[in-house]
């Protein structure tokens, strides 16, 4: 996909956040709005993304490269340290620091719901009640991810405490403040939209 941005717009975009904070919803309105190709970290992470199988630090690094080859592009994923090099090459990084662990958990069971309602249309006669494989597959999905959305909030825990926290983003985030959009509400989501879109100058 060729880009078709104004001069002014940035070429190289990283949207982080916690899981359930909008990032692939947002990384895909920026991908229509401003023409840059989306990529999703999770699928980089491990096979299929989602709790496929992880991927070697070698598989990670040449798919990393095949991103910062192109002049042009939008990454967004939760993941930190592997990703340090997309973060020094962005022109502009997005901060989804606007929903609480709550919010977030009612955003993925609301997108699970989604999800299997779309499966089951999509299938004809007794096929739509005979996947219960992939339905039991997305709700292991789920019931993982809403204790990760939790831990990415704690401000202390344990060992099993996940490496993305807000406070580990924070960190990070701090090392690339005058690129930084920091969204602490929705409406700097919508304003950070609007600033990037050419068609809304």
């Amino acid at each position: 996909m060729t880009a078709d941005v104004a001069p002014s717009t940035p070429q190289r975009i990283v949207i982080v956040g916690g899981t359930g904070s909008g990032k692939t919803t947002l990384a895909t309105v920026l991908s229509g709005a401003v023409g840059l190709p989306a990529h999703h970290l999770d699928e980089i992470a491990r096979h299929g993304g989602g709790t496929g199988v992880q991927r070697s630090p070698a598989e990670r690094a040449t798919a990393l490269a095949e991103i910062l080859e192109s002049s042009h592009w939008i990454a967004e994923g939760i993941h930190l340290g592997w990703t340090d090099d997309l973060l020094q090459a962005a022109d502009v990084i997005i901060w989804l620091d606007h929903v609480s662990w709550r919010s977030s958990s009612a955003r993925m069971v609301k997108r699970f719901v989604r999800q299997a309602l779309d499966e089951a249309r999509r299938e004809k006669g007794l096929r739509r009640f005979a996947r219960f494989g992939d339905y039991a597959r997305h709700l292991r999905d789920l019931l993982r991810a809403i204790p990760e959305a939790r831990g990415y909030h704690q401000t202390a825990g344990g060992g099993s405490q996940p490496a993305e926290t807000r406070a580990a983003t924070a960190a990070r985030m701090a090392l690339h403040s005058d690129k930084l959009i920091h969204c602490r509400t929705a409406a700097d989501v919508r304003a950070c939209v609007a600033g990037l879109s050419p068609r809304s100058r």
